[in-house]
C-alpha cells in the first residue's frame, strides 16, 4: 500500500458559550490534529490513488460533557463523512482523482501547454505552481511566463520525473507546440539535460550551438511536415534507433534556423531511443544523418496517446524526412492482456495499460544488469550496432525462462508497455550469441551471491516465477505483486527495492506489494 492523506490547510471557528466550552473545543481539536484525523482519513486513500479536494466546509457539534478523545473522534468522523459525500458528488471544479500519481503530472503538463487555468489550485497544492499569498487568494492565475518556467523546471530539473514525462509528451499532439514554445537556449539546454541524464557520467554530449555535426543534419520546415498515411517499407540501415508518433512533426517554422531544427530532432531521437544516448553525441547525430541522407525507413512499437498500439514509420528521402502513423494489429494470444483504462480527469487522453504475467520476477533482475556487468556486455559497440539494445534485452529475457515473446514481463524488461508488439526477432551473429550467454551467466552469478541458500538448479526459476500485474504509462512501469508473495529472502538480498529511474530504458520502474 502507498496511501497517505495530506490536509493543505485546516481552519476552525469555535462558537462556544463560555470558557469551559472553549477549553473543550480546543482540547478536542488538539486530539483531532494529533492523530485522530490522520487515522480516519487514511481509510479513504486507495493505494497510489491521488485525490485532490479543493475545499470542505461543515459544522460539527461537540458535547461538553464528553471526553476530549470522544469529541475528537466525533469530529474526525464528521470530517470523513463530509469527504465521502464530496468524493461522491463534487464536480471537477472542486475534486480531481487520478488512478496513478504520474497521471497527475501528465495532466499538469497538458494544462500548462494548453493554457488552462481551471486546475491551478491543484497544481499549487502539489507544489508544481507557486502559491499565491493569503492576501492574493483571489488574484489572477499565474502569468504565462511563470507557468512556462514551472513546466521547464519539472521537465528539465526533476531527475526522476522529467524524462518519463517528456517521453509521454512525445507521444501526444502536444509535442509540436511544446517544442515551438521553447526559446533556442531552452531547447538546447533541455536536450543537453536529457542527454546527460540518459547517458550518465563520462559519455560525451554536445558542447553548444556550434557543436560538430550540427550543420550536417539537414532538416527544413518542409521536411518536418507530416504527410498522409502510407505503408511501411524497408528497415533502417544497421537497425539504428526507433521513432515515436509526431516526433518529426513541425517543430520549427519558416523563421527557424537549421541549428534549432537539429536540436529539436536530437531531443526527440534521445526520447525515442534512450539507449542511444549511451553511445554519445556522435551516435545520435550519425543516426539522424542516416535518416536524412538514405532512402530508409524505421518502424518501432510505441504507446500512442490513445493507449492503442501504433507504428511510427520514418521514411527519410535525401534532404527530407516524413512520418506516417499506421495502426497496428493487436498482438494475438497475448497472455493476461486487459483493455487499457483511462482516468477522465487526466486531460490529454493518457491511458494506462495493464496485463498479468506469471514471470513478474524477471523485472527484479533489471537493476542487476549494470552491477553484474551484463549491461556492459549488451552495449559493447564492437558487437551490437546502435539501437539494438531493446532487441538484445528481449532476447536475454526469453533465454532466462519459459517466456513467450509477447509476455508482459518480457516486454517490460526491454522497456515496452504490455500492449506493444515484441521487438523483431534477433538474428544473432556468433559474437552476439556469445554475448547473450555471457550476460545470462553474469546474472546467474549475481543471484548466486545474493541467494546462496537457494539450490542452484532452482534459483533462477524461483526468482522469475512470480505472478504479477504490470501497469504502464508512457515512461513509467509498475510491477504489482500480491502482499502474500513477499519473500524475506528477496528482501534481505535487496532484490525488491524500487530501482526508480532506469536510464538505459528511459523510464521509472517500481515494485508494488498490495
Amino acid at each position: 500500500m502507498n496511501s497517505s492523506v495530506h490536509v493543505h490547510r485546516f481552519h476552525a471557528t469555535h462558537r462556544v458559550a463560555d470558557d469551559v466550552g472553549r477549553r473543550c473545543a480546543l482540547a478536542a481539536q488538539q486530539r483531532l490534529l494529533d492523530g485522530e484525523l490522520e487515522a480516519a482519513l487514511a481509510q479513504l486513500a486507495p493505494a497510489d490513488e491521488l485525490v485532490l479536494l479543493r475545499r470542505l466546509q461543515l459544522q460539527v457539534t461537540l458535547d461538553a460533557g464528553a471526553s476530549d478523545g470522544d469529541n475528537a473522534r466525533r469530529w474526525s468522523l464528521s470530517l470523513v463523512q463530509g469527504l465521502v459525500r464530496e468524493l461522491q458528488h463534487a464536480g471537477p471544479d472542486r475534486l480531481l482523482r487520478f488512478t496513478h500519481r504520474h497521471q497527475a503530472l501528465q495532466a499538469f503538463v497538458h494544462d500548462m501547454l494548453q493554457g488552462r487555468t481551471a486546475r491551478d489550485w491543484a497544481w499549487q497544492r502539489l507544489g508544481l505552481l507557486p502559491r499565491a499569498g493569503a492576501a492574493a487568494a483571489s488574484a489572477a492565475a499565474p502569468s504565462a511566463a511563470v507557468r512556462h518556467a514551472a513546466l521547464l523546471r519539472l521537465l528539465a530539473d526533476d531527475a526522476e520525473r522529467g524524462v518519463p514525462l517528456l517521453r509521454g509528451l512525445l507521444a501526444t499532439p502536444d509535442w509540436p507546440p511544446f517544442v515551438r514554445s521553447l526559446a533556442d537556449g531552452e531547447l538546447r539546454g533541455l536536450t543537453l539535460a536529457v542527454a546527460t541524464r540518459l547517458a550518465g557520467a563520462g559519455v560525451p554530449v554536445w558542447a553548444g550551438t556550434a557543436a560538430a555535426g550540427t550543420g550536417a543534419i539537414q532538416a527544413t520546415p518542409h521536411a518536418l511536415e507530416r504527410p498522409a498515411s502510407g505503408q511501411p517499407g524497408s528497415p533502417a540501415p544497421d537497425g539504428v534507433a526507433t521513432a515515436q508518433p509526431h516526433w518529426w512533426a513541425p517543430t520549427v517554422q519558416a523563421a527557424g534556423t537549421e541549428h534549432r531544427a537539429a536540436w529539436a530532432l536530437r531531443l526527440a531521437c534521445l526520447l525515442s531511443a534512450p539507449a542511444l544516448a549511451r553511445r554519445g553525441a556522435a551516435a545520435v547525430d550519425t543516426c539522424l544523418q542516416a535518416w536524412t541522407q538514405a532512402d530508409a525507413q524505421v518502424t518501432a512499437p510505441v504507446m500512442s496517446a490513445a493507449g492503442q498500439g501504433a507504428v511510427a514509420a520514418v521514411s527519410p528521402q535525401p534532404g527530407a524526412a516524413a512520418v506516417r502513423t499506421i495502426p497496428r494489429r493487436p498482438v494475438p494470444d497475448r497472455e493476461g492482456a486487459e483493455s487499457p483504462r483511462t482516468d477522465a480527469t487526466a486531460q490529454g487522453d493518457i491511458r494506462q495499460a495493464a496485463a498479468l504475467t506469471e514471470h513478474g520476477g524477471l523485472l527484479l533482475l533489471v537493476p542487476l544488469l549494470p552491477s553484474c556487468g551484463a549491461l556492459r556486455v549488451l552495449e559493447d559497440a564492437a558487437v551490437w550496432p546502435p539501437g539494438l539494445l531493446p532487441q538484445a534485452m528481449h532476447s536475454l529475457a526469453l533465454s532466462l525462462g519459459p517466456l513467450r515473446p509477447q509476455d508482459a514481463a518480457a516486454l517490460a524488461f526491454c522497456g515496452l508497455p504490455p500492449q506493444a508488439a515484441p521487438p523483431p526477432p534477433l538474428q544473432p551473429t556468433p559474437a552476439q550469441t556469445d554475448a547473450l550467454l555471457a550476460a545470462k551467466d553474469l546474472l546467474q552469478a549475481q543471484l548466486a551471491q545474493r541467494l546462496p541458500q537457494w539450490p542452484a538448479s532452482q534459483r533462477l526459476a524461483r526468482v522469475l516465477h512470480r505472478r504479477a500485474r504490470i501497469e504502464a504509462l508512457p515512461g513509467w512501469i509498475d510491477v504489482h505483486f500480491a502482499l502474500a508473495d513477499v519473500s524475506l529472502d528477496l528482501r534481505r538480498a535487496a532484490l525488491d527495492l524500487d530501482p526508480g529511474f532506469i536510464p538505459w530504458l528511459g523510464l521509472v520502474l517500481r515494485y508494488v506489494y498490495e
